[in-house]
C-alpha cells in the first residue's frame, strides 16, 4: 500500500511519514507529497526517502497521474483551509483518504464520499485514548438526553501555537453535553499563548492538546470538572496507521462509498 501524504512537512504529517518509512510492514511512503505555497518546490527526506513537496498549483496534475496507480491511501494533514479542495481532488481520482485535519465542512465532505467510489476516514481526533473518552461520552449523551438540564458548560482548550481554528475534539464534546441539556454561553477558550500555556504546566509547547470541561448546576452546589492532557504527538500518529490499518481491510472487503469516523476505526467495524 502506498502512501501519498499531504501536508508535509508539517509536524503531524511529518510523524507519520517518519513511521510509515521506520515501520516493519507493507506500507510505502510515496517519494512525492502535497503541500503549501510555503513549502512547495522542495525537497525533504525521511529516512531513505527523498519526497518531493509539490505546490498547490500542482496538484491536480500530480493526482491525475496518481489515478493510474494501484493501492493507494492519502492521508491528510494540510492546512484547514485546503481540506475541502482536497477531498474533492482525492474523488475525482478516486483515491480512498484519511482526513485528520480539522478544517471543512463534514457534513459536505461526507456527502462527497458516500456519493463516490472510494471510502475515507475523517476524523479530528486520532488518538486512541481520547477517542475512547469521546466514545464514552457519546453513549452516555444517547442514553441520558437532557439529564444535566439547568447546568452551564464552560470549555477551555489549549494546542501548540501553529495550530489553527478551535479544536475540533473541543466542539465535538461540547456538542455531547449540549445533549445532555448543558447550556453553552461562553464558546470555546483556545489558548495559544505559550507564555500562557508555560503558566498552565504544559511541557511540549510545539505539540500539545489540553482540554478541560467545567459543568456546574444553576446553583452552584454541583460542579463536574473534566480534563484530558496529551503530551506531543505520538499518540495521534499511532492511531494515523491503525486508520490506515481499517481503511485497508474495508476497501479489502469492496465496500465502497462510506465514511468511518476514528470510533469505527477503534471498533474495528466496516461493514
Amino acid at each position: 500500500m502506498q502512501i501519498l501524504m499531504a501536508g508535509l512537512p508539517g509536524s503531524m504529517a511529518s510523524l507519520v511519514a517518519q513511521m510509515i518509512v521506520d515501520g516493519d510492514s507493507d506500507l510505502e511512503l510515496m517519494p512525492f507529497a502535497l503541500s503549501g505555497e510555503t513549502h512547495g518546490g522542495e525537497e525533504w527526506r525521511y529516512g531513505e526517502v527523498v519526497v518531493d513537496l509539490i505546490p498547490p498549483e500542482r496538484h491536480k496534475n500530480y493526482l491525475a497521474s496518481l489515478s493510474r496507480l494501484p493501492d493507494v491511501i492519502a492521508v491528510d494533514f494540510s492546512r484547514a483551509a485546503a481540506t475541502e479542495e482536497n477531498v474533492g481532488l482525492y474523488i475525482l481520482r478516486n483515491i480512498p483518504f484519511i482526513m485528520g485535519t480539522t478544517g471543512g465542512d463534514p457534513i459536505a465532505m461526507a456527502s462527497l464520499v458516500q456519493n463516490s467510489n472510494i471510502c475515507a476516514v475523517i476524523a479530528p481526533n486520532m488518538d486512541p485514548a481520547l477517542v475512547t473518552v469521546q466514545s464514552m461520552f457519546e453513549w452516555v449523551a444517547e442514553q441520558f438526553p437532557g439529564s444535566l438540564s439547568g447546568f452551564e458548560l464552560s470549555v477551555k482548550e489549549s494546542h501548540q501555537a501553529a495550530k489553527e481554528g478551535v479544536s475540533g475534539t473541543a466542539r465535538a464534546m461540547a456538542i455531547l453535553f449540549s445533549k445532555l441539556g448543558v447550556s453553552f454561553p461562553g464558546g470555546i477558550n483556545s489558548i495559544r499563548d505559550p507564555n500562557v500555556q508555560l503558566e498552565l504546566g504544559i511541557r511540549n509547547l510545539t505539540g500539545h492538546g489540553y482540554h478541560w470541561y467545567t459543568v456546574v448546576s444553576a446553583d452552584g452546589s454541583v460542579r463536574i470538572e473534566l480534563s484530558t492532557q496529551a503530551e506531543g504527538r505520538d499518540g495521534y500518529s499511532r492511531g494515523t496507521i491503525r486508520a490506515i490499518r481499517f481503511l485497508q481491510d474495508a476497501l479489502g472487503r469492496g465496500y465502497r462509498g462510506r465514511i468511518y469516523s476514528m470510533v469505527d476505526v477503534l471498533r474495528g467495524w466496516s461493514d
